[in-house]
Parts: C-alpha cells; sequence; structure tokens
C-alpha cells in the first residue's frame, strides 16, 4: 500500500489514485523509471477560496515496486495582498494555468534566501499564467490569453509553524502552509537530486480532472 502522511483540513479528500488517474487520462509523464524518480503534482480545487491554503501538492515515487506518496496543504492561488493592491507585474497577478511543466524547476534559492523547489531561469524555462489586473481584491483572472511567466516558485509561507492566511505569501507562487510539510518535501526532493540530477517536473491539475 502506498504511504500516506497525516493531512490537515480537506487535503485527504484528494486520492492518489485518482491523480495518477487523471494524469494518465491527460497524457501527462508519470515517472517511475526507478526508485524516488519523482513527481510532484498540485491539485487546485476547484472551488479556489482566497487567502486560505486550499490545495493540496503531492510528491510520489516508486520505492521496491510501490508507489511512496506524501499530500501536503498548499496554495496554488495568489494571496489577497497582490489582488487589492499593485501587483509585482504590470500585466496583473498571475495565477499558474494548470498542465506540465517539464524539467522547468531546480532546487535553489527563493528569493536568495532559502532552497526551495523553483522556475529555471533561464530562457525556454517560462510557465503559463492567467493574470488579474483589476485589483478588486477577488480572483479573477483573464483566462482569454496566457501569458509567459517566471518566478513561479513552489516555497513555504512562515519559517515556522503554521501559516493561517496566504496574504502576501504568494503573488502566484505555489505556498506550502506548514514549514514542517516543506522540510519534509524538500527531504524527498533532495534525494531524487542526488539520484536523477537538479531538474524536476511540475504538474498542476484541476480538482475537476480528478
Amino acid at each position: 500500500m502506498p504511504l500516506e502522511f497525516p493531512l490537515i483540513h480537506q487535503a485527504s479528500s484528494i486520492k492518489f489514485e485518482s491523480v495518477i488517474s487523471a494524469m494518465e487520462n491527460k497524457g501527462y509523464k508519470i515517472y517511475n523509471n526507478g526508485d524516488y524518480s519523482l513527481n510532484v503534482v498540485g491539485v487546485r480545487r476547484t472551488k479556489m477560496k482566497l487567502d486560505t491554503f486550499n490545495d493540496v501538492l503531492l510528491a510520489f515515487y516508486p520505492l521496491q515496486g510501490q508507489w511512496m506518496y506524501s499530500k501536503y496543504q498548499i496554495t496554488t492561488i495568489p494571496g489577497a495582498t497582490y489582488l487589492s493592491g499593485k501587483p509585482l507585474n504590470a500585466k496583473g497577478t498571475a495565477l499558474l494555468v494548470p498542465g506540465q511543466y517539464f524539467e522547468k524547476y531546480t532546487i535553489r534559492k527563493h528569493d536568495g534566501d532559502y532552497d526551495a523547489f523553483c522556475q529555471k531561469k533561464e530562457e525556454g524555462n517560462e510557465v503559463k499564467a492567467w493574470r488579474d489586473d483589476n485589483m478588486d481584491g477577488n480572483l479573477n483572472p483573464d483566462k482569454s490569453k496566457t501569458h509567459d511567466a517566471w518566478g513561479i516558485n513552489i516555497h513555504r509561507a512562515n519559517p515556522d509553524g503554521c501559516t493561517i492566511s496566504v496574504q502576501s505569501y504568494s503573488a502566484g507562487c505555489q505556498v506550502f502552509r506548514c514549514a514542517a510539510q516543506f522540510k519534509s518535501f524538500m527531504d524527498i526532493v533532495r534525494v531524487a537530486k542526488k539520484k536523477y540530477g537538479n531538474s524536476f517536473t511540475y504538474t498542476l491539475l484541476d480538482q475537476a480532472d480528478l
């Protein structure tokens, strides 16, 4: 049986088997070529709730013929700080478009501060985002067009404990609520890096895909 770690709030309603099925249905790559070949998958709730860590991230990999997986509480949507004030990008605050971003991620410093699961900086590693530029305090991005985006990293909120509200911790990044869960995730990523190198894929699903 897969290894499942404790979850907070609703995260347990996202089933590992449903994530695998959704990825297969979409034709996404699932890494299973050896022990610790790592898959990192976010699941965005269909009903998005502003300033809550309402989404789920799964890290899973094969080990001795079994799938091992952990699930973590995150947000995949930006905080109210950037939706009600000046966005970091003149085109508007970013909301990552669901999809598979093949080998566009690496371990490096987030904002020069601490190791995180970060988008590569080199040309060709853009991801796709919708933009919200009306600054009305609500999440209503223009989904009629997508934009190339940089700096959509996967990092933590507070350095200790669990954070209550997203606020300024995300301007489009995927952000862990709990520091201990982020540490657990990064420990797994570092093991995979030692075996396969410092290049990773991030897949974002919508809950409706499951």
